[in-house]
């Protein structure tokens, strides 16, 4: 019924080899669900901007990823796949309002939203694609 890919692809020499082939696993209402760090998410940009590189032993800038994908082009880890439709979704939502999320957290909540609705690739910690097909598998 699913697959899911979380916090993989980035990981892959060929993501879009190995999401065809799972492709072929999924019966005929299956999804795929694919996880990715954005790194184009606010705090990975200062990181940049201060000329950080530093490659680490885990998250998003980790020694062992070899993609590295936005919001706005996590869609290209399927390369061509044309009998699908894909959903983006941008995850983990986080405005930078620290001094206000333990006083305020549903309204910081309904910030997130409505940022993460207008500037995805600014505020979304990860992106989140839901593979689904256009015709039968």
């Amino acid at each position: 019924d699913a697959i899911i890919l979380s916090h993989v692809c980035e990981h892959l020499v060929h993501p879009s080899m190995v999401i065809e082939k799972l492709l072929g696993f999924l019966n005929k209402k299956g999804r795929l669900i694919i996880a990715v760090p954005n790194t184009a998410f606010y705090k990975y940009r200062l990181k940049l901007l201060k000329g950080d590189w530093t490659l680490y032993e885990s998250g998003p800038f980790d020694k062992t990823h070899l993609h590295f994908y936005s919001y706005h082009s996590a869609d290209n880890i399927l390369g061509e796949q044309p009998q699908v439709t894909i959903r983006k979704i941008p995850g983990q939502l986080a405005v930078p309002l620290w001094p206000l999320r333990k006083l305020l957290p549903s309204f910081c909540k309904k910030i997130d939203a409505a940022f993460g609705r207008q500037f995805p690739n600014l505020v979304a910690q990860q992106v989140i694609l839901v593979v689904e097909p256009s015709a039968p598998w």
